[in-house]
């Protein structure tokens, strides 16, 4: 009981607080501010109802049994994410997603890679891990609000920088995935990974 106590104040701080914070702290600007745009607030307003849900479904969720040779995703993110340094990380996921252990660890050795990248050259605030499920396919994004650039795989290539491709591309097609880069100067970037249906299970 004690162990699964611990285990849920460190999921609340992890995502949830982490989140409110962000919510008191850029909402104190706003409100300082002499013109309030409606998409921050906007911005704002979803990314507090998803942690809402996810506080409802963290406090409901009973003792987890742990399936013979699997890991929930969910734990690995978190833990992934408190070992990045030099930015801010949420993770938002419902449920603990079971994965084989060996998908579990490559998934998140991808999203680490991802979240290293932010960290050394986005110059962003803060990211944010979100994993759902799309039509039965595991979907795990990491997006950011820094200064965003222009992803090219063929000039990665040549100029020799293969990190992405390696490390994070290759980890996840050879678990039968996919991964997308979305970003543009200015934007932020958003990069996703999308596993096959019947990658993961709640059961």
């Amino acid at each position: 009981r004690l162990a699964e106590r611990e285990s849920l104040a460190r999921a609340i701080h992890d995502s949830v607080l982490q989140a409110l914070s962000l919510v008191h702290k850029r909402g104190r600007e706003l409100a300082s501010s002499s013109e309030v745009p409606a998409d921050e607030v906007e911005r704002l307003a979803e990314l507090a109802g998803k942690q809402e849900a996810e506080l409802r479904a963290l406090i409901s969720r009973p003792p987890e049994d742990v399936p013979v040779g699997r890991a929930s995703l969910r734990d690995a993110l978190e833990t992934t994410s408190r070992e990045v340094d030099g930015v801010e990380v949420a993770v938002s996921a419902l449920g603990p997603l079971w994965l084989e252990r060996s998908k579990a660890e490559e998934l998140a050795a991808a999203v680490r890679q991802a979240l290293e990248n932010v960290a050394r050259h986005s110059r962003a605030s803060r990211a944010t891990v979100f994993v759902d499920s799309e039509d039965g396919a595991l979907v795990v994004s990491v997006r950011d609000d820094g200064v965003g650039f222009v992803f090219d795989e063929a000039e990665l290539r040549r100029k020799g920088k293969v990190g992405i491709l390696r490390s994070m591309k290759g980890r996840i097609e050879e678990l039968g995935g996919r991964m997308t880069i979305v970003s543009e100067p200015g934007g932020g970037t958003e990069v996703e990974f999308r596993l096959p249906a019947a990658t993961a299970s709640d059961e």
